[in-house]
């Protein structure tokens, strides 16, 4: 009997054993120090409202399932403003910082200094992926990646080509509007277009310092539109090749005022809505996630170096059919579904 009581107070206590080392061995886990990421933003606010707290929620429940979670201080960042953080604290000091916009990327990469703190880029401006891109094959330790905030390059062009061959008469010349920084730009966008036959495109570079205000920038573009469209050029329309914290449907309405001719292409939603032809940007929310998964990986011991830039995986086109009938042109059912949703009037 007396042995039988001991095994039963064995086989009891077993559990209750397992259950406290259990219990201690969460709890260690469990009081890991939370990863301290800071991020900065400079985008518009409807944008920064959606994109952010989904990229925050989506890395915690991506921490979570390893009993880890984050602490987020958030900064707000303006192009020409330098980077404003809580007394003593040092960006170096983070675990990871995530920049999403064009000044967010320049303050931050200011700020680091090359520091080896992973940097992680959303919303990259094509100018910054060029020089990023660059940096990383000169230096395989480079401590950056990121999603690049444009989509695949000649994806604008392609649907471009799909809109213009619904249209019938003379071939537009499309005058593209970016700033001025040698021929690389225009060549690139040239080289994408694949010298479609149904329209042309010339260069039309605009000189503006790289902190100008948004009225600085208008002018800067209206002129350039202006002149375009009054000299031997006969631009018959415009494309936006702009990354920009700048209003874009202010951008819009200030060449169609000035020159009576339309936009194209704009890379923004609210630009459609001003009036411009098409758009094709990042959907945010999906690139919000695609951030998440890039910095889960990166809090998980990965090397920015070995994380390429990417595009982003989705993008949304929107259409202005106001502005497609003026130009003769009839979009297709196929680009009607893709962009269905995002047709205004």
């Amino acid at each position: 009997m007396q042995v039988w009581s001991a095994r039963l107070r064995i086989f009891l206590l077993v559990p209750v054993l397992l259950l406290v080392v259990g219990t201690v061995a969460w709890e260690h886990e469990a009081t890991e120090p939370p990863f301290d990421v800071v991020v900065l933003e400079s985008l518009d606010d409807d944008t920064a409202r959606d994109v952010l707290s989904v990229f925050e929620g989506e890395l915690d429940a991506r921490l979570l399932a390893d009993r880890r979670r984050a602490d987020f201080l958030r900064v707000r960042v303006s192009a020409g403003v330098p980077l404003s953080l809580p007394a003593g604290y040092r960006l170096v000091d983070a675990d990871l910082v995530v920049s999403f916009g064009k000044a967010a990327a320049e303050q931050g990469s200011l700020a680091l200094g090359g520091a080896a703190t992973p940097h992680l880029f959303a919303y990259l401006p094509r100018d910054l992926e060029v020089s990023l891109s660059e940096v990383r094959a000169g230096d395989s330790r480079s401590p950056a990646t990121g999603i690049t905030g444009h989509p695949p390059r000649g994806a604008a062009f392609a649907i471009a080509r799909q809109l213009f061959a619904s249209r019938g008469g003379t071939p537009l010349t499309i005058g593209i509007l970016y700033r001025a920084n040698g021929d690389s730009t225009f060549n690139a966008m040239r080289r994408s277009a694949g010298g479609a036959a149904s329209h042309d495109f010339v260069a039309l570079p605009f000189v503006v310092a790289g902190d100008a205000d948004t009225a600085a920038l208008l002018g800067a573009v209206g002129d350039a539109a202006a002149a375009a469209a009054a000299g031997e050029l006969s631009v018959d329309a415009f494309w936006l090749a702009l990354d920009t914290a700048a209003p874009l449907d202010l951008l819009v309405r200030t060449i169609e005022t000035r020159t009576g001719r339309p936009v194209v292409y704009a890379p923004s939603e609210a630009a459609v809505a001003a009036g411009a032809l098409m758009s094709l940007a990042p959907d945010p929310r999906s690139t919000a996630r695609e951030a998440a998964a890039l910095a889960e990986r990166l809090l998980a011991g990965a090397t920015p170096a070995d994380l390429p830039l990417r595009a982003p995986h989705r993008v949304d086109l929107s259409l202005n059919l106001e502005t497609a009938d003026s130009l003769g042109i009839v979009p297709s059912h196929q680009l009607m579904e893709f962009a269905r949703g995002r047709l205004f009037r």
